[in-house]
């Protein structure tokens, strides 16, 4: 159940349907967790767990990547970064680690399973568009001028439009 207090930041539903993920986040903003409701069988599962002593910062929700698989973004070691989960459950891989953190999650490119995010690796003024694997190998930044970029995925993940900016630049894509 939801307890009174607590707050539903984002939802949606897998990609079969069967199911309704939703982020719960404590009244004092200390535990957010992401959960499923299997439409079907009314079963209600807590898939990740996260706390901390002063303030936990809803993320963007569950990318599925399989059926049985989600991306999860996570600053719990003070950085916000990639996990890949099973519906299970359990962490299967890191998948972003370092000093920098990423901003948005766009999407994925599942026939070469990889995924594409924002981050601020290279500096922290400036947001570059970045893919990393489902294993968490071959980490690479995608935009090359210095500045903001911000991606739109295609469909299937094949390409991307890049909306770029810099204090020299006005916005371009």
């Amino acid at each position: 159940g939801l307890e009174p207090g607590s707050a539903l930041p984002r939802a949606g539903f897998s990609p079969d349907g069967r199911s309704l993920w939703f982020q719960w986040l404590s009244r004092d903003q200390k535990c957010l967790e992401l959960r499923l409701y299997e439409l079907v069988s009314g079963r209600l599962r807590t898939l990740v767990r996260e706390e901390s002593a002063t303030w936990v910062e809803p993320g963007p929700g569950p990318l599925f990547v399989a059926p049985d698989r989600f991306v999860w973004s996570s600053d719990r070691d003070g950085w916000r970064h990639l996990y890949l989960y099973g519906l299970d459950g359990q962490l299967r891989q890191r998948l972003t680690s370092g000093d920098w953190q990423v901003e948005a999650l766009y999407g994925l490119d599942a026939a070469h399973r990889r995924v594409f995010f924002q981050a601020t690796e290279r500096d922290p003024r400036q947001r570059h568009v970045y893919s990393v694997g489902f294993d968490g190998r071959g980490l690479a930044r995608l935009s090359r001028e210095d500045g903001t970029h911000a991606a739109l995925l295609a469909p299937g993940g094949g390409a991307y439009l890049d909306t770029f900016s810099s204090l020299d630049t006005p916005t371009r894509t």
